[in-house]
C-alpha cells in the first residue's frame, strides 16, 4: 500500500468514519508523508506539527543516524485546506471492492460535504 497519511475525525462523518483511524494519499502536495490529522467535532481540520520535537544525531561507530528528542512538545495547527480527500478506515479487512470509503470536502479548512464512493470494477484486460 505504501506511505500514508492518517485522519482521525470527532466530526461526524457516519458510523464507519466516525472517532476510527482513517488513511488517505490525498493531501496532494505532500500526501504520503505519514501526516496525522484531526477533524475536530465542528469540522475544522488540524494537523500535527512535530518540527523541533527531536533532532538527528549521527552514530559513529555504526554510520546510523538515531533521533534525539529535544524535550519541546509538539503542537496541532487548523489545517485550511480548500479540497476533497477520500478516506477509508484503516481496519478494515476485506476485499477491495468492498472497502468502505468517503469524499470529503473542505473549505478553508472546514468539513463542507461529503460523499460515499462506491466502486465500480471495470475488465481490465485488454487485447492488443
Amino acid at each position: 500500500m505504501g506511505m500514508f497519511d492518517t485522519v482521525r475525525s470527532s466530526y461526524d462523518l457516519g458510523e464507519e468514519f466516525t472517532d476510527v483511524v482513517l488513511q488517505t494519499k490525498d493531501f496532494n502536495w505532500h500526501g504520503g508523508n505519514l501526516d496525522f490529522y484531526w477533524i475536530d467535532p465542528a469540522g475544522r481540520l488540524w494537523k500535527q506539527d512535530l518540527n523541533g520535537v527531536a533532532e538527528p544525531e549521527m552514530n559513529n561507530e555504526t554510520f546510523w543516524i538515531t533521533w534525539k528528542p529535544t524535550g519541546k512538545k509538539g503542537k496541532i495547527r487548523r489545517f485550511y485546506l480548500t479540497d476533497s480527500i477520500r478516506v477509508y478506515p484503516a481496519d478494515y479487512h476485506g476485499p477491495w471492492e468492498e472497502w468502505p470509503e468517503i469524499r470529503i470536502t473542505f473549505h478553508c479548512g472546514e468539513v463542507k460535504a461529503t460523499e460515499r464512493i462506491t466502486k465500480e470494477t471495470t475488465n481490465t484486460n485488454r487485447t492488443t
